[in-house]
């Protein structure tokens, strides 16, 4: 049964924005605790440590930003405020008065922007590969697929009352840019043969995940038509909304948990019960080996004579000038669109060959390019401290400080996934980065002190594996250091085309170990 007042802030805005004008007349002391819960369901979330500020959340389906709402935020913003991309393809703004929510809530969404559904225990804004409809090697579209599962799942009041949140993928993508290992449910492309013809439909992943633990989706060997998407996962919400088994505890009330109690054949089945045709399974699709997938750089599309470029955004935060250009671009060259890639970068479709060179240089201008070092590449954090209530300590500024000492020291030729989570929620998907970074604050001599683990090996993709713990409770000052050592012995150890986390795998979690942290020598 969903409850009154979670239903009521799905499905009436008005409701929202009697709360957010008390806030903003009275300030944030007089929300008490369920009124900041429900407004999570309206992508609106208290700033940490800020008692007056807010962090506003937006889900465009497939991530698709038209130029004029890139345009509303460069003039809504602060000149010293960004725009956060985020690994879903959403976009969020920080630092948000109390006095100002009411205009934001108005605004946004006469711009086309909507933040109803983008938090809380609802489906989340659906991951889907940036360059869907332009990738000429793409088995077959999904675009408008997308658009159909979010039109059904979004600010649904049937599915706002989850057990925990329902994290969707869906995509035709060769390199598997949209990571099914890590989500609940993962619609991955895959082709049938019948009759001479080759059909377009789905390979059914279920049960990813990695908050507090790593959980990879499971292929539930069944194969679905593509036009069966909307039903397939309406069954699959409909199971877990009405299991008793994820509303007893919260801590393991994700579809990863049910999954993992009834086991895989138990789940098919119970799904199977309320489908209209047989999940008959296909040939396994092929993964990918590589674990970093972002599409980086300028590609052709499969319409001849256009390109799209891939924009390589550091730490996933546009600022206001940035903006400014890029809604330039898009309408100057573009078809007047970008759009959010899960890596949180950004894809400016639609471009005539001959124009690329002026695209090139308008991004330089603001600091924008289309490729980046291998390190910097594969590089990934959470907001931390800056703005979530969760995180323990700052994230963005430091990896970005870190990752500029590492690029002076250690050339590599390959990317290796360094990524930084505040807390052990693993936003940033540090289990399943070569080098996974977790902070945390804690009591040394009575005092606080932020402290580090190190993590090693992990990697999506056809030898998937999550990361080894290395070293912990490393202060600030050491942890880059302790990847360069890591790095650097990977360098100088590893074989012929080799990864670091075939590497890693290969010798093994001690030999890491006394990488990352030398033992001291006896005196």
């Amino acid at each position: 049964m969903i409850p009154e007042a979670v239903k009521a802030v799905i499905g009436n805005p008005f409701l929202a924005r009697e709360r957010i004008a008390l806030a903003a007349s009275e300030g944030f002391s007089v929300l008490n605790e369920e009124d900041l819960f429900l407004l999570q369901w309206y992508g609106l979330f208290p700033q940490k440590d800020e008692p007056d500020l807010w962090v506003f959340r937006f889900m465009p389906p497939m991530g698709q930003l038209a130029s004029s709402q890139l345009k509303w935020f460069s003039k809504k913003l602060p000149s010293t405020a960004f725009l956060n991309l985020t690994a879903r393809q959403s976009v969020q703004v920080e630092g948000i008065a109390s006095k100002d929510l009411e205009d934001w809530l108005s605004e946004s969404e006469a711009a086309g922007l909507f933040a109803r559904g983008a938090g809380g225990d609802t489906v989340r804004n659906i991951v889907t590969c940036p360059v869907a409809g332009l990738d000429g090697r793409e088995l077959f579209d999904v675009s408008g697929l997308v658009r159909d599962l979010s039109v059904r799942f979004h600010r649904n009041p049937d599915f706002v009352n989850l057990p925990r949140k329902l994290k969707v993928s869906i995509a035709a993508c060769p390199e598997q840019c949209q990571q099914p290992e890590i989500h609940c449910v993962s619609f991955v492309g895959a082709l049938r043969e019948q009759d001479g013809e080759k059909l377009p439909g789905f390979d059914l992943w279920v049960g990813g995940g990695l908050s507090g633990s790593v959980a990879f989706a499971q292929r539930l060997g069944g194969w679905l038509p593509a036009d069966q998407a909307v039903p397939v996962l309406e069954a699959i919400a409909g199971i877990y909304r009405n299991s008793a088994d994820c509303r007893t505890n919260r801590d393991r009330a994700r579809l990863r948990h049910l999954i993992a109690d009834w086991g895989i054949e138990r789940f098919k089945t119970t799904l199977q019960e309320r489908l209209s045709f047989p999940l008959e399974d296909v040939p396994v699709p092929v993964d990918p080996l590589e674990s970093v997938r972002d599409h980086l750089g300028v590609r052709e599309e499969k319409e001849s004579g256009f390109f799209y470029a891939s924009v390589f955004v550091p730490s996933g935060r546009l600022t206001v000038p940035q903006l400014k250009k890029l809604a330039d671009i898009v309408d100057r060259y573009g078809d007047g669109t970008a759009r959010v890639t899960p890596r949180k970068n950004l894809i400016i479709p639609h471009l005539l060959q001959e124009r690329v060179a002026q695209v090139l240089e308008g991004l330089d201008s603001v600091g924008l390019k289309t490729q980046a070092s291998s390190l910097l590449r594969g590089m990934n954090a959470c907001p931390g401290a800056d703005s979530c209530t969760r995180a323990q300590v700052h994230t963005r500024g430091r990896l970005e400080e870190w990752s500029l000492y590492l690029k002076q020291q250690v050339l590599l030729s390959e990317p290796v996934s360094i990524h930084f989570s505040g807390c052990q929620a693993q936003c940033a998907q540090d289990a399943v980065a070569g080098i996974g970074i977790q902070g945390r604050s804690s009591l040394v001599d009575g005092k606080p002190v932020e402290l580090f683990d190190l993590f090693a090996g992990g990697q999506l993709g056809a030898r998937r594996r999550s990361a080894e713990p290395v070293a912990h409770d490393l202060p600030s000052d050491q942890v880059p250091l302790a990847i360069e050592r890591l790095l650097m012995l990977y360098k100088k150890k590893r074989q012929p085309g080799e990864s670091f986390s075939d590497y890693c795998a290969r010798v093994g979690v001690p030999l890491l170990k006394e990488a990352a942290v030398p033992p001291v020598a006896a005196e």
